[in-house]
């Protein structure tokens, strides 16, 4: 230790210039490690919002799935019985079921059954939306006077479908609902 001091007195370095490449060095060193963990904050990040629209849907897909479970519970005991006799079959009921879709603003919509009966088992046909719907209906329950959200997102190089392809339990025939035309100003 003696050797490196006696050569440092005895060599023409500018303590000064010693510091300054100290500084230089620890903060490249702070840049670096700055930039990798941003790098692994941002991939959580993305992580965490992919996870968190999963949950998103599959909390609509549970409240749609509590809807139906309650209208079923509202049918006459003889069609409950014979609804669960035969799960697959649909019930051939005659319903007053009609829809209308209210746009509410930017990509939210509303599908509202404004007929006078719950209509069970709604689905709707997403294959014409390339993936630009979202929490569209599958297998839910809307009573009367009752509406489900769902998003529909604009794109200008996609041209979006004029109408929503809805079934329910006794319409097993796709019924075309218009869509009400987003206003932009």
């Amino acid at each position: 230790m003696h050797d490196v001091i006696e050569w440092i007195k005895q060599s023409d370095i500018d303590f000064g210039d010693v510091a300054a490449w100290a500084a230089f060095a620890l903060s490249l060193l702070t840049l670096v490690s700055t930039g990798v963990w941003q790098r692994k904050n941002s991939k959580i990040a993305e992580r965490s919002a992919k996870a968190t629209e999963i949950a998103a849907e599959a909390a609509v897909r549970s409240a749609n799935a509590a809807e139906k479970t309650a209208a079923l519970a509202q049918l006459p005991e003889i069609q409950a019985a014979e609804l669960s006799a035969a799960p697959k079959r649909r019930l051939t009921v005659q319903q007053d079921v009609r829809w209308k879709i209210e746009h509410v603003q930017g990509a939210r919509y509303l599908l509202r059954n404004e007929g006078t009966q719950t209509a069970t088992g709604v689905t709707a046909d997403d294959v014409p939306f390339q993936g630009l719907a979202r929490q569209l209906p599958r297998d839910a329950a809307v009573r009367a006077g009752e509406s489900l959200e769902f998003l529909l997102i604009q794109v200008a190089q996609v041209d979006t479908p004029h109408e929503l392809w809805l079934t329910w339990d006794g319409q097993d025939e796709p019924m075309a609902v218009p869509i009400a035309v987003a206003v932009s100003w």
